[in-house]
């Protein structure tokens, strides 16, 4: 069986969707059915490919991208995707495309030319635009018009049904973690991490990881951490890739890091093994404003961190009030603070008992039971084109 599969971003390109597909397609390839993908890609190097045992990874369009550029190298690559399926029908078998954007409509035409079937996994809330124009008109009547929809969230499989998606058409399959990376740790291991490191055990470790963005609540927490009031000696973390603001965020850390002795905040910049600071963590923070089902929180979740979250739809798939963390209400910086206090105050996973709350996450997002979910997804497609 061939998938083409359809992702904007891909790693080594930063995106929480296109790690994950990574993860999944990694687990693929330890399984021994006979299984080959295509990824279609936005480009680093023009037209160049690179193989390895599972999958062939494209990469369309410039390499140059501004932000005056971004929206129209998006839907450059939209299209020449869709000239890549047309041209290469006789290559795959599925098409799966991660994102409903311009590239997964224009994926869903060539699937009913070239009749194949067509997956779609909503990531985000990227079916939430207000279709005003022609262009989003037919955009969404070709979105509607796909073999299958992967919901990650309880709330993206409510909106796909309001949207009048049938319902057999629906597959809820959650992201999927690598549990052989991200598993949890003793307490004696993380104090033994944490003095690697270089960190005071009797510190306590505040991990953010996500882009340095409006969207992920950086900036929120930042404020938030001004707030939060409490003897304790606190060490937070920030890491991931720089978007936005970059003046005021160094001004701000500079500023939370001036007369105060027991709270220290530090940026790691983006990291390539974020386990390893999961894994010393003791709470980590995820204030964003939109997600899908977030990989970090899953993550931190299995290396036994105490989850703190914005209210928002993904997040509060994950995070439990009072058993695995503390939800608060979206932008409240105040409220932010005062779960950050009561997690570093309150060890709730070790009052919850740690391996319950691993087991049930180990459980459900698996990286393993996922890619299984998905081999069963692109067999059903394959075999009876749903």
């Amino acid at each position: 069986m061939r998938i083409a599969q359809i992702c904007y971003k891909y790693p080594p390109d930063y995106s929480g969707y296109g790690k994950q597909l990574q993860t999944i397609n990694r687990e693929i390839q330890g399984r021994e059915e006979a299984v080959k993908i295509k990824v279609l890609t936005r480009n680093f190097v023009l037209f160049n490919e690179e193989k390895n045992e599972i999958e062939t990874i494209k990469r369309l369009g410039p390499k140059i991208e501004t932000s005056k550029t971004t929206a129209f190298n998006l839907y450059l690559f939209s299209f020449l995707s869709f000239l890549w399926l047309l041209i290469n029908a006789n290559s795959y078998d599925v098409i799966h495309c991660i994102k409903a954007g311009p590239e997964a409509a224009l994926a869903v035409l060539a699937g009913k030319l070239c009749k194949k079937p067509v997956l779609i996994k909503i990531t985000q809330d990227e079916l939430q635009e207000e279709r005003k124009t022609s262009l989003k008109k037919i955009r969404h009547n070709l979105l509607n018009k796909a073999d299958g929809y992967i919901a990650i969230s309880k709330d993206i499989s409510v909106e796909l049904l309001e949207r009048g998606i049938e319902k057999n058409k629906i597959f809820n399959i959650p992201n999927g973690v690598d549990e052989k990376r991200f598993l949890n740790v003793s307490h004696d291991e993380k104090m033994g991490r944490k003095k690697q490191a270089g960190i005071p055990c009797t510190s306590k470790v505040v991990l953010f990881s996500g882009s340095i963005s409006q969207r992920k609540g950086v900036f929120d927490l930042l404020e938030a951490i001004e707030k939060v009031d409490t003897s304790i000696s606190v060490l937070y973390i920030l890491c991931g890739p720089l978007y936005e603001k970059e003046d005021y965020f160094y001004k701000k850390i500079s500023e939370l890091n001036k007369n105060v002795d027991k709270r220290k905040v530090v940026y790691k910049g983006n990291v390539e093994k974020i386990e390893d600071y999961m894994k010393r963590a003791d709470i980590t923070v995820l204030p964003s404003y939109s997600e899908g089902l977030p990989n970090v929180l899953l993550e931190a979740a299995l290396c036994g961190n105490q989850l703190v979250a914005s209210n928002i739809s993904g997040n509060n798939d994950i995070v439990h009030n009072g058993f695995n963390g503390y939800l608060f209400p979206l932008g409240d910086q105040a409220s932010l603070a005062s779960q950050i206090k009561k997690c570093l105050e309150n060890d709730l996973i070790k009052n919850n008992i740690a391996e319950e709350v691993y087991q049930k996450g180990l459980e459900k997002y698996k990286a393993s039971k996922v890619a299984a979910d998905y081999l069963t997804l692109y067999d059903r497609l394959f075999h009876s084109r749903i």
